[in-house]
């Protein structure tokens, strides 16, 4: 949002809601699981996170299986639910 008046402008930024992962480690890869504020398990066709360039979908349990990198490193991850987006990073 923008506002401007009397020559001044302010930003600002309006957060609703939030999504965060939890994750656990197998000889598989890592499980990556996306919650919404309610902590739900979140699901549902267009449901994954972008990482490393690359589109991971959820299965029907809403469980991501990531596969583990070449080399230990954090890069930016993008969770997607529902038409909303939240940035986070993981290492890995």
């Amino acid at each position: 949002m923008e506002f401007v008046g009397n020559g001044v402008s302010s930003r600002a930024i309006v957060q609703k809601g939030n999504m965060t992962f939890i994750q656990k480690m197998t000889i598989a890869g890592h499980f990556i699981f996306i919650l919404n504020e309610k902590r739900e398990i979140c699901k549902g066709l267009n449901t994954g996170l972008y990482y490393d360039n690359r589109f991971y979908k959820t299965d029907d349990n809403g469980r991501i299986i990531l596969p583990f990198a070449r080399s230990q490193s954090t890069q930016k991850m993008l969770l997607m639910h529902e038409g909303f987006t939240t940035i986070t990073e993981m290492s890995r």
